[in-house]
């Protein structure tokens, strides 16, 4: 397996993605995932507007940070996991390497 060396991240990028890989990890135990409820996302992409939903939501996050809970780092992380989601829900699910080929 070739080993990557990593850069030396300036303004703790690493540490800020590795906290939101846990978050997102976290939120399957949160939600109706393996069980028979239907997600909110589900719903959401059924109908066609999955990628928009997941904007919106970016912008209610973004706009509630700072004032519900003060800067709640939470409310970020949900932003960072919504912006997966539009990223997938929008055609970008490969990965930057396979896109910049």
């Amino acid at each position: 397996m070739k080993s990557v060396k990593l850069p030396n991240f300036k303004y703790n990028e690493d540490n800020l993605l590795d906290d939101s890989f846990e978050y997102i990890k976290g939120t399957y135990g949160q939600h109706y995932v393996g069980k028979k409820e239907i997600q909110t996302l589900d719903v959401w992409e059924s109908m066609g507007i999955a990628e928009e939903m997941c904007l919106g939501t970016i912008v209610k996050y973004a706009m509630r940070y700072g004032k519900k809970d003060g800067k709640n780092k939470k409310d970020l992380l949900k932003i960072i996991h919504y912006a997966i989601l539009a990223l997938h829900y929008g055609g970008h699910g490969e990965t930057y390497t396979e896109q910049n080929k």
